[in-house]
């Protein structure tokens, strides 16, 4: 409960509420470009996976048309 009363008390107080008001500001901040970044790589991690999927089937393509033409 001492902690909680402390806690509550530099709420209360006038030159701890600034600080507490900046810390919270920069967690969300530092919260907010985790979830881009995230977000980010995921899109490319995505994207990467499909381009490779175009390239394998184009090669399997390639083959097949080879493969009927020297047959």
């Amino acid at each position: 409960m001492n902690i909680l009363k402390a806690i509550v008390g530099f709420l209360r107080n006038k030159r701890g509420s600034p600080l507490v008001e900046e810390g919270l500001l920069l967690g969300l901040a530092i919260l907010t470009i985790t979830i881009l970044i995230t977000v980010i790589l995921d899109v490319l991690g995505w994207s990467q996976g499909l381009f490779q999927s175009i390239l394998v089937q184009l090669d399997q393509v390639r083959q097949a048309f080879l493969g009927w033409i020297g047959g």
